[in-house]
């Protein structure tokens, strides 16, 4: 008797002892976890899992390193584990509704999210990621739902207000947008997401310099956050502040090392703001290295040669633009115009002419006529200056009396 009391005693105490090896390697297992040592983790859980398979987290957690370690179908098959063991236990639908997310299965994603919530119904992250995969289907007022549910409960969840935040700024109700967006700051202070909506709610409601100050605060934060610069140099252009602006879009170039020829493009625009035609014409070349048919650059690149007195230069560059677009008219109306101012009348007419052969342009009618008047030619000035004023061109009506007596 004696001797049986003796064994049972210790088995006992051998399993008290085995089960507290189990806890302490679950926990060992935890730490490297946190650490981000899947490798160390994931051999704590593998110990964990050989000696007590009724540890349900330790499969979560294993679940959550594959995950992390690029082996979705050895996850699943955890996730599905643990669930088997304890069906109440939440991390496993919303990790693994994370996961269907990422691989774009909203409908799996959803049908988690939805059991997770019949369990813990004010499990705000669950509700947000959630009422984010509504909007993303177009069911935007179940979106909005969960949004503000969580809002009138109070969330801490700065996300939240977010997102109702873009909600609002997509339904062009941008008042609502901004105290959301301040909402949201005021619980993540810098939050440059939420910043630069809020400079993009301002700027569509045409606070220019609030959005100025939004922007110059996300750059102030994250000085790679592009857009906040693109956005900002675009509302200093706006406002005529073209050395503020050039000096954004300067270090776009610098620092992401953008060669777009609509950022040359725009910063030559800037530098013949300041009246200064030299950096505009090389900022304008670096458009056409970037892109050698932009029409834009070689409009503007024409606008330059004449500003600095090279007509047969700017000639050149409009010229090479019907060998890009056969059909661009700004281009043969240019050249009509520059004939013009040089006295070479029949030149100006050809050009006008070119031009309205591809389109019924007003004002190249009312030109030609000017020309052909210049040239003495009474019968074809009025017939285009009668044209030009039928298709609305109010100078051509002014002088259609003068011009056809």
């Amino acid at each position: 008797m004696k001797f049986t009391i003796f064994i049972l005693l210790f088995i006992i105490s051998f399993s008290s002892i085995d089960a507290q090896v189990v806890r302490d390697e679950f926990n060992k297992g935890k730490r490297y976890f946190k650490l981000k040592d899947y490798k160390k983790a994931k051999q704590k859980f593998n110990f964990v899992i050989a000696n007590n398979t009724a540890y349900h987290e330790a499969y979560t957690y294993r679940a959550r390193i594959y995950l992390a370690t690029n082996m979705p179908d050895s996850a699943l098959r955890d996730f599905k584990t643990s669930i088997s063991k304890r069906e109440d236990f939440i991390p496993n639908y919303y990790y693994r509704a994370k996961y269907y997310i990422s691989i774009g299965n909203d409908y799996k994603a959803e049908k988690d999210l939805n059991t997770l919530l019949s369990y813990k119904p004010d499990f705000a992250a669950a509700i947000l990621m959630r009422a984010i995969i509504y909007e993303k289907n177009g069911d935007e007022e179940r979106a909005f739902q969960d949004y503000n549910s969580l809002i009138e409960k109070k969330t801490k969840n700065y996300k939240v207000y977010y997102q109702r935040g873009l909600y609002y700024s997509k339904h062009k109700n941008n008042n609502a947008a901004i105290k959301d967006f301040e909402s949201a700051l005021s619980l993540k202070q810098n939050y440059t997401d939420a910043l630069f909506a809020l400079g993009n709610s301002h700027q569509v409601l045409g606070h220019n310099a609030e959005a100025i100050k939004s922007y110059s605060k996300v750059i102030d934060i994250d000085q790679t956050y592009q857009q906040a610069y693109e956005r900002r140099a675009y509302l200093y252009y706006k406002a005529k502040n073209y050395t503020a602006g050039l000096e954004d879009d300067r270090y776009i170039v610098s620092y992401f090392r953008l060669r777009e020829d609509t950022l040359f493009i725009r910063m030559a625009k800037a530098e013949l703001g300041n009246n200064n035609t030299s950096s505009a014409d090389r900022y304008l070349t670096k458009a056409l290295s970037a892109n050698p048919k932009s029409i834009d650059a070689l409009l503007l690149r024409s606008d330059v040669a004449l500003k600095r007195d090279r007509a047969s230069t700017a000639l050149s560059y409009l010229q090479r633009i019907h060998r890009i677009d056969a059909k661009n008219t700004e281009s043969w109306y240019k050249q009509g115009q520059i004939q013009m101012k040089s006295k070479q009348y029949q030149k100006a007419i050809d050009a006008y002419s070119n031009c309205v052969k591809i389109e019924p342009i007003a004002k190249a009618y009312y030109m030609r006529g000017a020309a052909y008047n210049y040239l003495r030619k009474p019968d074809e000035a009025c017939k285009d200056t009668r044209k030009a004023a039928s298709l609305g061109h109010r100078q051509a009506k002014r002088d259609l009396p003068r011009i056809c007596k």
